[in-house]
């Protein structure tokens, strides 16, 4: 005796209530986690408004498919936009920092400067990412 269309079995109801991809995204997500996010656009902000810069907005991911970041500028502002899914921590704060640079139009010697205070302010987000702790990030105003 076969099943008519209309019955499911309780495997294919488990099937689409769990489905295979929320395991990913659970996964992918503890590889990077949103506060580190949240936390690296703060400091960030704070270091260019120090600086005199314009502090960009930030969102993931980039409205553009298939890039790694995108920038919009908007009068007197702008948004840079990162992909965090799959990525190591460095390589969405490197994204972030450069569209920091890009937005601003800074030129050398004056971009190595600011670059290098950057990384500084957002180093504890990586060294706690790698060290499995979560440090406490110093808010600056």
């Amino acid at each position: 005796m076969g099943l008519s269309a209309g019955v499911s079995t309780r495997k294919d109801y488990e099937s689409r209530v769990t489905p295979e991809v929320h395991d990913v995204c659970v996964t992918e997500a503890a590889q990077f986690p949103h506060s580190s996010f949240v936390d690296a656009a703060q400091l960030l902000g704070a270091v260019s408004g120090r600086y005199g810069l314009v502090s960009p907005g930030f969102r993931s991911p980039p409205r553009v498919v298939g890039v790694q970041r995108t920038i919009r500028r908007r009068p007197g502002g702008g948004v840079v936009a990162v992909v965090i899914k799959g990525r190591p921590l460095a390589a969405v704060l490197a994204d972030m920092i450069d569209g920091v640079i890009a937005l601003n139009n800074m030129a050398h010697p004056e971009s190595d400067t600011v670059r290098a205070a950057l990384w500084n302010e957002v180093t504890p987000l990586l060294q706690s990412h790698h060290s499995g702790v979560v440090a406490p990030v110093q808010r600056v105003a």
